[in-house]
């Protein structure tokens, strides 16, 4: 069985699964007696229609090492006789050189420095089409990439943090064939300061770490200011485990210096907001302002045999309560009938319901216009089975479509960015958003008279970018991270 056993989504490289999946079995057929490794699809599986399993060692592998590791059951006994393991061996071999094999296929070569010729680890994004970190990176000391593919035209981008992406469009690539492809990238020579954070929303005492992202020079201090952390400063090049106690929105800065004694800051203003937090249970709170998890809280996932109520009323008695979905992954079957969240409109579950929810389909966002201004959120989940569930933001509307902030004018999330990049307008529009690179290359560029809108960036390579909010009186930039 290939990718993915937690999500029902397919994989970017779905056609490759499919192909070499269907490869080694067949190859099976030919040298293995009647009847063996026939199962499901003639042999071969989707994980997750098969059977949905959390914690996997094949999705571990396939999304935070960027490998492509399939599962092969060869016999439907764990623990087969050791007088049958010759067969198994003599059944699957040829099989197993085939599959070693792939890794020599699709795109190959080395990306290295263009001034010092010196190999470097970068990113290899095949535009339009990765998601999901099917992307895959170059490795130290060579520097060399290995990218399997199903065979088509591709567009490829190289990219690497204190470097200029590289770019090259219509490679042909081939089934069972190598395409080489070595890459120089120039690097940035002017000292750029940025930095990126675990999580930027959080609710109070939680802990964030933060990553140095400067580049162009070779740097020898950081010096960072956390207002509102605990602590409040450091020169740790990589601080991690910094506390914000009272909510609020807070800046962060980062100084740093190079060995000829240059030196740049960068100052992210409101980079980290701070809520309330509260745990999925049965209860209900009052509030304007606060974040919302499942059970398990910002890092754990929820429980099984699970069946909460929760209530959420306005803090201001002339608003109704909204709530806004940041993440959502709750176990998914195609009624809802293992795991499922409800929300129901008004103070209790005799309010009209609004929703059921399941899978990966977020509720996006939620407004009350019932009873009290309230919202009832119900949560089951049956004795097996659980996901990383959710993020919810808890804020008042007026409830006739005109929201009520004390942000600032635009209001992105989240940041760092994976997938889709929101951006909120505050204030009515029209409004231009344009999303660039440091090199000043457009990869969004849209006018709306919505009140928010989503940039994909799902395909695009990891690293720095600018974002530009243009209104008719006013003009906002901010740098955003990509990962």
């Amino acid at each position: 069985n290939y990718p993915w056993d937690t999500w029902s989504q397919l994989s970017a490289d779905n056609d490759w699964w499919v192909f070499v999946s269907r490869e080694y079995v067949d190859t099976v057929h030919a040298f293995s007696n009647s009847g063996y490794f026939t199962d499901l699809n003639n042999g071969i599986t989707n994980g997750y229609a098969w059977y949905t399993i959390t914690g996997g060692r094949q999705d571990y592998m396939n999304y935070f090492h960027y490998c492509r590791e399939l599962t092969i059951e060869i016999s439907s006994q764990k623990t087969p006789p050791a007088n049958q393991l010759p067969s198994f061996w003599e059944y699957n071999y040829r099989s197993l050189i085939n599959y070693m094999e792939q890794c020599q296929f699709g795109l190959t070569g080395v990306i290295t420095d263009k001034l010092t010729g010196n190999p470097i680890e970068a990113k290899v994004t095949m535009d339009g089409h990765d998601n999901n970190n099917s992307w895959v990176y170059s490795g130290l000391p060579v520097g060399d990439y290995h990218r399997p593919i199903k065979e088509g035209s591709y567009n490829v981008t190289y990219s690497a943090v204190g470097y200029f992406p590289k770019s090259y469009n219509s490679i042909s690539l081939h089934d069972r064939q190598t395409t080489a492809l070595d890459v120089q990238l120039e690097p940035i020579t002017t000292l750029t300061a940025d930095f990126a954070a675990t999580r930027t929303t959080i609710g109070t005492n939680s802990p964030v770490s933060f990553s140095n992202e400067s580049f162009g020079g070779d740097i020898v201090s950081w010096n960072w200011t956390f207002e509102g952390g605990t602590p409040a400063s450091s020169v740790s090049e990589n601080p991690i485990g910094i506390k914000y106690n009272t909510p609020g929105i807070y800046n962060v800065k980062l100084a740093v210096t190079d060995l000829s004694g240059d030196s740049d800051t960068e100052l992210k203003e409101g980079y980290i907001h701070v809520y309330d937090a509260y745990n999925m249970g049965t209860g209900q709170a009052t509030t304007c302002s606060a974040l919302f998890y499942d059970s398990g809280g910002p890092f754990e996932s929820y429980s099984n045999n699970q069946d909460h109520t929760f209530t959420f009323y306005p803090a201001d008695t002339e608003k109704v309560v909204k709530l806004e979905f940041l993440e959502f992954n709750i176990e998914f079957e195609p009624n809802c009938n293992y795991d499922y969240l409800e929300i129901f409109d008004g103070p209790d579950m005799n309010s009209p319901l609004l929703g059921t929810w399941c899978g990966t389909e977020s509720p996006g966002t939620v407004i009350a216009s019932g009873t009290l201004g309230a919202l009832t959120i119900h949560f089951y989940s049956d004795a097996a089975g659980s996901e990383p569930g959710w993020t919810a933001l808890v804020s008042c509307d007026t409830g006739v479509g005109i929201t009520t902030y004390t942000e600032k004018p635009v209001r992105l999330f989240p940041n760092p960015a994976h997938q889709m990049l929101h951006v909120e307008f505050l204030s009515k529009g029209p409004n231009r958003v344009i999303l660039s690179d440091l090199a000043g290359h457009r990869f969004f560029n849209q006018s709306t008279e919505a009140n928010s809108i989503g940039i994909p960036v799902g395909n695009l390579s990891r690293g720095m970018y600018l974002i530009t909010v243009e209104s008719s009186d006013q003009k906002w930039t901010s740098k955003v991270l990509v990962e």
